[in-house]
């Protein structure tokens, strides 16, 4: 990603904002999406940030058993601040706060999950601080993305309705199913994803279920089902895509199945908008496809959330900026079994879809 000064001192003023309302010092940023927010370096690490001076990104030099250096020079140039290798990023922590007499302040943790040994070597070197957990500050202000952000999200979501058109021409009878999920890949590596993640559902009605990612050496027939979840990062922005196609002609109870997702979805992303709330949404999707007679136990799959930052769905009300992927799924046993995937951009008075790529039930 190019470097983008104005958008870096907005993202790191928008966090100190937040820092001063919760009364801390500095943030110890170990998320690694969170860092890469603030650093641009896609590597990972340890992003410092006291409330007045300039940030700093730790990295491993590598001189740990069992670690590498995590300094690459093309990724380092596109490094939005300065970058310091260490072995020991508690006490090089311990020694950047003393020079800023931070060391006996309010230190917030970007991360919940942080491993106990090295939570406990921050203690042990910040001894006078108080360690608090602040997992959401900085999770929360990514929700709202930029227009600078923006233009990733479309390009990785290009990316994605590109690999669905591989995945239409590629699944044939007689295919592997692995072989589908590499031309898939393939698409998308060579558009430009930076990574690629990908959960698929295939084979006949009488047992399709949702899987995941576990493609095998099963030969494709006429009559199967691919519900395929596809998901290319660009830049560190995800596009989170999927859809359902049939080999062959579908039957009117698989028909039925695939149109009553896709009313649930449509009727879900119109409810998309500021002020509305997450479960609300998700709640009306789940009751309208078990008010069409389909058990509970059949939606598998959670029907929205947000992508790229992890966040407690139940507290989020949406805004305008925010990103939110709309996906309705459920597997029925003898039937067949499907989910369509969108990713939703709020805007201050309408919804807008990134993809392309038609929603209906395809056939091939």
């Amino acid at each position: 990603m190019s470097k983008n000064d104005e958008e870096y001192k907005t993202r790191v003023k928008k966090i100190r904002d937040e820092m001063e309302k919760k009364g801390l010092d500095a943030l110890y940023i170990c998320n690694a999406s969170d860092a890469r927010y603030v650093s641009n370096y896609r590597l990972g690490g340890v992003v410092l940030l006291p409330v007045e001076s300039d940030p700093i990104l730790l990295v491993s030099d590598g001189k740990q058993p069992g670690t590498a250096t995590m300094v690459y020079p093309l990724w380092t140039e596109e490094c939005n601040i300065e970058i310091k290798q260490s072995t020991n990023f508690a006490r090089e922590t311990k020694e950047f706060f003393k020079e800023l007499g931070v060391t006996s302040g309010n230190i917030g943790i970007t991360d919940n999950k942080i491993p106990y040994l090295v939570y406990t070597q921050l203690q042990k070197e910040l001894p006078d601080a108080k360690l608090e957990f602040a997992s959401d500050l900085v999770a929360e202000i990514r929700l709202v993305k930029s227009e600078w952000e923006l233009k990733f999200y479309r390009r990785a979501c290009e990316i994605a309705d590109a690999s669905y058109e591989t995945l239409c021409e590629v699944a044939k009878p007689g295919v592997k199913e692995y072989e589908v999920t590499a031309a898939c890949e393939h698409t998308c590596k060579t558009l430009g994803a930076e990574s690629y993640f990908g959960q698929w559902s295939m084979g006949p009605s009488t047992y399709i279920t949702f899987r995941g990612d576990w493609p095998i050496d099963r030969r494709l027939k006429k009559g199967d089902m691919i519900a395929c979840e596809t998901n290319p990062r660009y830049e560190g922005y995800s596009g989170h895509f999927g859809r359902t196609i049939v080999l062959g002609k579908p039957t009117a109870e698989q028909e039925k199945l695939l149109n009553v997702l896709l009313e649930a979805q449509k009727e879900g992303i119109k409810m998309v908008v500021p002020g509305s709330k997450c479960l609300d949404v998700e709640k009306f999707m789940y009751d309208f496809i078990v008010n069409k007679g389909y058990d509970r136990k059949y939606i598998t799959h959670q029907l929205s959330h947000d992508v790229d930052v992890p966040f407690l769905k139940a507290r989020i009300t949406f805004k305008p900026g925010m990103t939110w992927s709309i996906h309705p799924g459920a597997f029925v046993p003898g039937v067949g079994g499907g989910f369509i995937n969108d990713l939703v951009l709020i805007r201050s008075d309408r919804s807008e879809l990134f993809f392309k790529s038609p929603r209906e039930l395809v056939q091939i």
